[in-house]
């Protein structure tokens, strides 16, 4: 290609007629033989009939020039990898329940960053928070960022805090588990979309985007809601609908709201598995494994495959080449087949939905609308109660595959309260819809002081960085336009 380049140019230069000789005072038609019109001693100088030689002879082919195509034909060529290099997120706030502050200190925030930091330049600071409550939904996260009485996490870093380092790129949404797979005129379901559509409204207005993750059926379906969730496979099916629905409701034509199928990458590790001749439901498969005791939430091994599923929508990167592993009893043959289920969800998956990176963006699409049931839910007036916080942050100056350091300090918040269930709004199926539980409560971690942080004009509201140039591609670009500009108006 360069040569190619550089012989384009040649031909172009040589073929000109003021290269090949003929003077400005030749009269037009006229077959008289043509004489170079630089060795006119009357006409240039000796500087001026060098370098016009020089022009006659193909001066491309003098080092200098050559270099010069060379620079700016790099430049050019890693313009596309340069621009993909600084998409990549490296601020990023994380929202939902036990589902996501699960195995901490390797939740899923700590191994997303991780993650990351394998496709950022190592000088990057990164930095991610979470506002993680047990069996929290999006309507009370939403509560919380709009309560303007007491001190609540969620308003302090996407509304108040003035830090630089919560000027969020990515804001990560993950929902209760059951409500994204009811029926969407259950009222737990509409109070669910309002509330991420406000959730998503305000995310915009912070310069932010938002992406939902897109959780994961329960291995042996819901014992509470058999109707609903008899297995894995109907479950599965029901929230990817769900979040599909979620997408559609909460985009608009000023932004996007977008997905991450951490459930679809589950689905193929099932199917995979099922395609191979095996049980996934025997207590030693991979797929099993990615469950903890209860058959809900993540192992470390679920909890990674989410990871890696999150990193590969938010980045269009492939999740094979990540090198992370969270643990040492990770076999390296099963965490390579976790990426490629992560893989397949991203880069194979056929749903009617785009992903941050993708070249065109595609407009949005209604999931096929659920079969009616037996009878209309109505609403109860049970309210969950507020469980514990859990706000965890990592600051690195440079990539590496440990899990980031925390630095925790105690603080007050809300009275604490043991896990609860819901009283289901589900009446065709007579059960409750039981929150996520977890044996143990993450620490009440407190938000990092800002009063020694300087923001800059815009405070929070400043936009998150966009894609940009290099020092290495902009110097190629640079000396190349150099060389080119010198030679068009001087000759030399």
């Amino acid at each position: 290609m360069p040569l190619f380049f550089l012989l384009s140019c040649q031909v172009g230069l040589t073929q000109s007629d003021s290269f090949r000789g003929v003077s400005p005072h030749t009269p037009q038609g006229s077959t008289a033989p043509l004489t170079p019109y630089w060795r006119n001693e009357h006409c240039f100088s000796n500087q001026q009939r060098s370098r016009l030689k020089q022009r006659e002879h193909g001066f491309f082919w003098q080092p200098r020039h050559v270099a010069a195509c060379l620079f700016l034909f790099l430049g050019v060529l890693m313009l596309p990898f340069t621009a993909n290099a600084q998409s990549i997120p490296s601020l990023l706030l994380f929202v939902g329940n036990s589902y996501t502050y699960g195995n901490d200190p390797q939740a899923l925030n700590q191994q997303t960053i991780a993650m990351l930091r394998e496709f950022l330049p190592p000088q990057t600071t990164t930095h991610q928070e979470r506002i993680a409550y047990g069996g929290y939904l999006w309507e009370q996260h939403l509560a919380d960022l709009q309560n303007t009485q007491t001190i609540k996490p969620l308003r302090q870093l996407l509304l108040e805090s003035q830090d630089p380092l919560h000027r969020w790129q990515w804001v990560v949404f993950q929902e209760q588990s059951q409500i994204p797979g009811i029926p969407e005129t259950d009222p737990y379901a509409q109070r669910s979309t309002a509330a991420i559509q406000q959730l998503a409204a305000t995310v915009h207005t912070r310069n932010a985007r938002s992406i939902l993750l897109m959780t994961w059926g329960r291995r042996d379906g819901d014992s509470q809601n058999k109707t609903l969730f008899p297995d894995f496979k109907t479950m599965q099916a029901r929230l990817r609908d769900g979040y599909l629905r979620y997408r559609t409701r909460a985009s608009t034509p000023q932004y996007t709201v977008y997905i991450a199928p951490a459930g679809i990458a589950w689905e193929h590790l099932y199917d995979d598995i099922k395609r191979n001749g095996q049980d996934p439901l025997r207590p030693e498969s991979l797929w099993y494994r990615l469950y903890d005791a209860d058959g809900s939430h993540p192992s470390l091994l679920g909890t990674f495959l989410a990871a890696a599923t999150l990193t590969a929508a938010l980045t269009g990167r492939d999740p094979r080449s990540l090198t992370y592993n969270p643990s040492p009893n990770i076999l390296e043959a099963e965490r390579k087949q976790l990426l490629q289920a992560a893989y397949q969800a991203v880069f194979q998956n056929t749903l009617p939905f785009p992903f941050p990176w993708a070249s065109a963006s595609e407009p949005n699409q209604e999931p096929t609308p659920e079969s009616p049931h037996e009878s209309e839910p109505t609403q109860t007036n049970t309210e969950p109660a507020s469980p514990d916080a859990s706000i965890e942050s990592t600051t690195s100056e440079t990539p590496h595959e440990s899990e980031p350091t925390q630095t925790n300090t105690e603080t007050p918040h809300e009275s604490a309260s043991s896990e609860s269930s819901i009283e289901s709004p589900l009446e065709s199926v007579h059960s409750e819809i039981s929150t996520e539980s977890s044996t143990e409560q993450p620490p009440q971690d407190a938000l990092p002081s800002d009063t020694n942080s300087t923001p800059n004009a815009q405070g929070c509201c400043a936009a998150h960085p966009t894609a940009s140039l290099d020092l290495p591609t902009l110097l190629l670009l640079l000396f190349g336009l150099i060389f080119f500009l010198r030679r068009f108006a001087y000759g030399v």
